[in-house]
């Protein structure tokens, strides 16, 4: 028998679809059909609402809050942490890791222990000249477009300026997703397994994989619609549309931004379509686990907000995830999985689980161990809140830094709040139709607390759940 392989694909930025459908063919097709042989996670909860932390959390099951850390300059970076790949490579096997987003790299701590890394496949270099475009002053002048395109009273030659930046980024943002997209993931991806069946490597391979067809930039006639659509909001070709969200919202449509990124499922499911059949033709699923799930969501407009990153809303942070076990070329039944929330760090424990040697794989057992451990589904972010660019030249936005942190566990939904040195400790709305309970809120309040060093202040009917709340900490190993 074939040994066994660990395939794990990400699908950054990808909402539920279930969500997104309004009747009509399938949004993604592929996928739909090829759920069917496998087991689909009803309840998982994204470990932030931004991509670094996120699979951070996945490959290391490091907690959502000692993930964070701002790209530019990278100051921190996560904990050393042992990793999926290096796991596998303790138990006998190799590893090599597909990335289509620059921010998830072994350089950033985000994908350690991999023994080859984007083997021939030029993303690297697409994000080198996407950092190139945002610290040029793109964006600052994006923003400006924006608002001289779609300001009621805008000029002609505002308006002419505008079109003129925004079909410019256009076309060197397409230029850039070119390098990087599910075509030329699969062609390297197909090349690299052409030369291990040259050398006679035998050992099991564990392989990883980002795309990035559902990410922003959305642009027509690549994964925003068809070519010669109308030009609107919805295809503004912004690398980062949380920052441009002061000019979307009172210019923008919602329904506008939600269309273009519905465009953007078909792509991804083409994409994924053409990984899996490059797995299937190279014979590394004849005898595999395969994990496909996204690392969080996008908000389209929703409460005032584009993009994703700075809040924790159901759409950000509520993802897909589907788990497959093949044995001679053909899936299993699907396994049963637990009902409860989980988060990409009860996931980590459930790839660290599969053995190369073929050891049966126990996803609910697994899970619910692992939720014992550490407690349940949390997301949290870290930051400041979004703003345009400051000059011409990209600046981090430097405004004041919060942290949040999301539990949900149950039918239940709490978030708690703190600036950024872990003071004014309060909850905050979900914005979902979740219920909150006192005791969640209690456990909510101690993890968040616990993190900035300070302790959660209760009194009153609240102080009689301490003793339990502070048990339950206990054992999730939060002293």
């Amino acid at each position: 028998m074939a040994p066994r392989n660990l395939v794990v694909i990400v699908a950054d930025t990808l909402r539920d679809p279930k969500g997104l459908q309004r009747g009509g063919p399938s949004l993604m097709p592929f996928l739909d059909a090829f759920a069917k042989s496998g087991a689909r996670f009803e309840r998982l909860l994204a470990s932030s609402s931004w991509t670094a932390p996120s699979h951070v959390s996945l490959l290391t099951g490091l907690d959502p809050w000692e993930t964070h850390f701002e790209v530019p300059g990278a100051s921190r970076r996560p904990p050393p942490a042992e990793s999926v790949a290096d796991a596998w490579g303790k138990a006998g096997g190799v590893s090599a890791a597909f990335s289509a987003n620059f921010v998830v790299t072994p350089v950033l701590g985000t994908a350690t222990g991999y023994t080859r890394f984007n083997p021939g496949f030029p993303s690297g270099t697409a994000g080198k000249l996407q950092l190139a475009l945002q610290f040029s002053g793109y964006e600052r002048l994006l923003y400006w477009a924006v608002e001289a395109g779609y300001r009621p009273t805008g000029g002609p030659l505002g308006r002419l300026g505008s079109a003129a930046l925004s079909w410019g980024g256009t076309g060197f943002c397409r230029s850039i997703g070119g390098l990087r997209n599910g075509d030329t993931m699969a062609r390297s991806l197909a090349s690299f397994l052409r030369r291990r069946r040259r050398t006679g490597a035998t050992k099991p391979l564990h392989l990883f994989f980002n795309l990035v067809e559902a990410h922003e930039p959305y642009l027509p006639g690549d994964n925003g619609g068809p070519a010669g659509g109308p030009r609107d909001l919805a295809h503004l070709p912004s690398i980062n549309l949380a920052r441009l969200t002061d000019a979307l919202s009172p210019y923008g449509s919602p329904e506008r931004f939600q269309e273009v990124y519905r465009a953007s499922l078909p792509v991804l499911d083409r994409a994924l379509e053409r990984i899996v059949r490059v797995l299937q033709r190279s014979g590394v699923l004849d005898n595999a686990v395969l994990l496909f799930l996204s690392d969080h969501g996008q908000s389209l407009g929703e409460q005032g907000f584009y993009g994703h990153g700075y809040y924790l809303f159901d759409e950000l942070v509520k993802v897909p995830a589907y788990l497959w076990e093949f044995k001679d070329g053909k899936p299993l039944p699907a396994p049963s999985l637990p009902t409860e929330w989980v988060d990409h760090r009860h996931l980590f424990d459930l790839l660290r689980s599969v053995a190369p040697d073929g050891a049966p794989v126990a996803p609910q057992e697994i899970l619910t161990d692992s939720l014992v451990r550490r407690g349940p589904a949390c997301s949290y972010f870290e930051g400041p809140r979004p703003r345009p660019p400051g000059g011409f030249v990209f600046k981090t936005p430097r405004s004041q830094v919060y942290r949040m942190l999301r539990v949900q566990a149950g039918e239940a939904a709490v978030m708690g709040m703190s600036d950024g040195e872990g003071k004014n400790l309060r909850s905050v709305p979900t914005h979902s139709l979740d219920p909150t309970s006192p005791e969640l809120e209690a456990i909510a309040h101690q993890i968040l607390g616990s993190i900035q060093g300070v302790t959660a202040a209760t009194s009153g009917p609240q102080s009689a759940l301490d003793a339990q709340v502070d048990a339950r900490l206990k054992s999730w190993g939060y002293d």
